[in-house]
């Protein structure tokens, strides 16, 4: 896995059919918001493979691989199922060996009475019967080495969601990456340029840039779970150029690494040999220290002063890349 999956939770629900496990990896989602990937053993198994529930079948790999793979790219990951302790368990096991960050495993202990009445409120009711859950029915299918916090039926499903939110700290594990703005963001973005404006001066045709931007993939946001764009960057649309446009940050996510990770981004887009260059705030502008120091952290360099709104102060750096 990759280094940002040490910021990432892992969480696994088990249980049998109609304990609330899908119900539960949902609501967590929905707690936290954008950036949670939900990998359900069902939606695996039954949609993607139609795969029969045999030891050693494909859907075990394959859940084990859109885990990794969504935890490797900075999701949080709820994998959800009845995920048998024999057919299961070794994957699931090494998965959390593997996984660099906090793991938190849970099994839902719901009687075969209450899971079949469950199941009778259920949009697929009709998909197999009460027969088939006595069938499948396993009490208490624990993982070896005591990893599984065991929740009883009597804990009511925001009781469980609340539980698993405080111990895994979900919550506070915002993970922030830098990837292509979209048409949702415009408003967001909006409200980070009319707090910016102060420092920035007039920004009369913004909006159409930006809208501009997202439709040639060359502008970037940096966004909290709940889509606030936290900060956002304009780059040169038209090829062969390379200028960074725009780039700001709200005061309330400073010192969050959000200006880095989409400088770090633009320049993933630019590899060498070649030149960025970035016109930012010169010397004398009160407020601009910051962001001449991450330029300069970049190894952009002062290339000469330039025009700024009403005869203010800027500067062009450059970077050249070789």
């Amino acid at each position: 896995m990759t280094a940002v999956a040490a910021h990432t939770r892992l969480i696994v629900v088990r249980g049998n059919s109609g304990s609330g496990k899908t119900s539960v990896a949902n609501a967590l989602r929905r707690a936290y918001g954008r950036g949670v990937a939900v990998v359900s053993q069902d939606n695996i198994r039954r949609t993607i493979l139609r795969d029969r529930d045999r030891p050693g079948t494909p859907n075990i790999g394959l859940i084990d691989h859109v885990a990794r793979y969504a935890l490797g790219h900075g999701f949080h990951v709820v994998v959800e199922g009845i995920l048998d302790s024999g057919r299961y368990g070794p994957m699931l096991t090494r998965l959390r060996a593997d996984h660099p960050g906090p793991s938190h495993f849970y099994y839902l202990d719901v009687s075969l009475p209450e899971t079949i009445r469950r199941h009778a409120t259920r949009p697929q009711a009709a998909e197999f019967t009460a027969a088939d859950m006595r069938s499948w029915y396993r009490r208490l299918d624990l993982l070896p080495g005591a990893c599984e916090r065991v929740i009883g039926e009597a804990s009511a499903l925001t009781d469980t969601v609340a539980v698993i939110l405080a111990e895994s700290g979900l919550l506070g594990a915002v993970v922030l990456k830098a990837e292509p703005a979209a048409k949702s963001d415009v408003p967001s973005w909006l409200e980070l340029a009319a707090e910016v404006e102060p420092l920035f001066g007039p920004m009369p045709r913004l909006e159409t840039h930006l809208r501009r931007g997202i439709e040639a993939n060359a502008a970037l946001v940096v966004r909290d779970p709940r889509e606030t764009v936290l900060g956002g960057a304009l780059v040169s649309r038209s090829p062969g150029c390379r200028e960074i446009r725009w780039l700001a940050v709200r005061a309330a996510a400073r010192r969050r690494g959000v200006a880095r990770l989409l400088l770090t981004e633009i320049l993933r887009r630019w590899p060498g040999p070649g030149e960025v260059g970035v016109v930012t705030f010169g010397p004398d502008v009160t407020g601009g220290g910051p962001a001449r120091a991450l330029y300069a952290a970049f190894g952009f360099l002062p290339a000469g002063a330039a025009a700024g709104p009403n005869g203010s102060g800027r500067e062009r750096f450059v970077l050249t890349r070789r």
